[in-house]
């Protein structure tokens, strides 16, 4: 069973990213409630996956956004996914979205998912190559 995630935060120094070895910027550390130690830490890509698997279409692209008032700031995500449509929602959502997907990160109907993920190669959906012409 998946634990219960309390917290979730978007570290902009980086770390090495559990799943490739590599050093990956910004990274992702999640918090579960049984434990203060126990942090995971989360690349791009398993980002991208739990938002994914979360609401059954393919991310092209999500980021942080911070919003900034004279008496507060808050965080929001905005998620872009390759049917062109998005969403934005507030970070403590982002809590929900994560444990739903990584939930389900395992069911066969989400495998669809997994290949688009694999097969977006950073293009947007909505990209026009450029026509170079021969002189």
């Amino acid at each position: 069973m998946t634990q219960n995630i309390i917290k979730i935060w978007q570290d902009n120094e980086g770390d090495i990213n559990p799943g490739t070895n590599l050093f990956e910027t910004p990274v992702w550390r999640i918090m579960f409630e049984d434990s203060e130690e126990k942090i995971r830490v989360l690349g791009k890509s398993k980002m991208e996956e739990y938002i994914s698997k979360s609401y059954n279409k393919t991310v092209h692209r999500f980021k942080r956004w911070k919003i900034k008032t004279k008496l507060t700031e808050t965080f929001i995500y905005a998620i872009v996914f390759t049917d062109k449509t998005h969403e934005v929602v507030p970070a403590v959502n982002m809590i929900d979205i994560i444990y739903r997907g990584h939930s389900v990160r395992n069911d066969e109907k989400y495998k669809h998912i997994e290949t688009e993920l694999a097969s977006k190669g950073g293009q947007s959906p909505i990209f026009i190559p450029d026509v170079q012409e021969s002189v």
